[in-house]
């Protein structure tokens, strides 16, 4: 993260929620002015409901469930394995 930012990073993230949002808006607000891109902030505050996804969603139904297993898990590696490195990764992640 650049030095300059991390300041008001901290800040920010002290702050209730709400204005956590307020702030976020009003980034938005100024990126999509300065970037002319004023439709990409109503789309981020207002996004699509399930139903407008699914009505342009151009997705097939699963027919056979052996078509969505991976072959990505490496052998030496096993599930305690990864859900060690997952918890670790998260506590140093919030030890930041």
């Amino acid at each position: 993260m650049n030095p300059k930012i991390q300041p008001i990073v901290k800040t920010v993230r002290g702050l209730p929620f709400p204005d956590q949002l307020e702030i976020l808006q009003e980034i938005s607000r100024s990126m999509s002015v300065k970037f002319r891109q004023s439709d990409l902030r109503d789309e981020f505050w207002h996004p699509k409901t399930a139903e407008e996804h699914s009505e342009t969603a151009r997705t097939e139904a699963v027919s056979d469930i052996d078509e969505l297993m991976g072959d990505f898990w490496p052998e030496d590696e096993s599930a305690d394995d990864f859900i060690s490195y997952t918890y670790g990764r998260r506590r140093e992640d919030r030890e930041k």
